[in-house]
């Protein structure tokens, strides 16, 4: 294992900007929709359907991310069903503990997809845009 951090996909470096000018190492073509696993919970299930459809748009998730989209989805529910508990006790020490621990997880994960608000500013969403047939056609047309 190499020291040092971990490098950034393609897409992330390409939607950032190259600031290094050095050329981008191509990837694994990835391609498809993220695959909703079977047994998610009815919370997890929820914050699926809402992380994926942003990110996918972005063009960061692909069918090969289900797994990692699934755990945190996951720690999304467990971190619900933490903070509940101790809203309820705000004395119990473990559930303090225990939604620490799983927001923690939570967001290691979150910020691989650009989900947290730090994350997203070394993206440049605008920058992508999703290819309109009319446009294209339209433009096709002008030439």
């Amino acid at each position: 294992m190499t020291a040092g951090r971990p490098p950034k996909p393609q897409t992330i470096r390409t939607l950032e900007g190259n600031r290094s000018k050095r050329e981008i190492p191509a990837e694994i073509d990835a391609e498809g929709v993220p695959i909703l696993p079977a047994g998610l919970c009815e919370v997890a299930a929820a914050h699926w359907a809402t992380v994926t459809g942003n990110i996918h748009g972005w063009g960061i998730a692909t069918r090969a991310d289900s797994e990692a989209l699934e755990q945190l989805c996951r720690y999304w529910a467990l971190w619900r069903a933490a903070v509940s508990v101790a809203e309820l006790d705000p004395i119990d020490k473990d559930a303090r503990i225990a939604a620490t621990a799983y927001g923690d997880q939570w967001r290691k994960i979150a910020v691989e997809f650009g989900l947290t608000p730090v994350a997203r500013t070394r993206i440049a969403i605008n920058e992508m845009k999703k290819s309109d047939a009319f446009e294209d056609f339209a433009k096709q047309g002008q030439n």
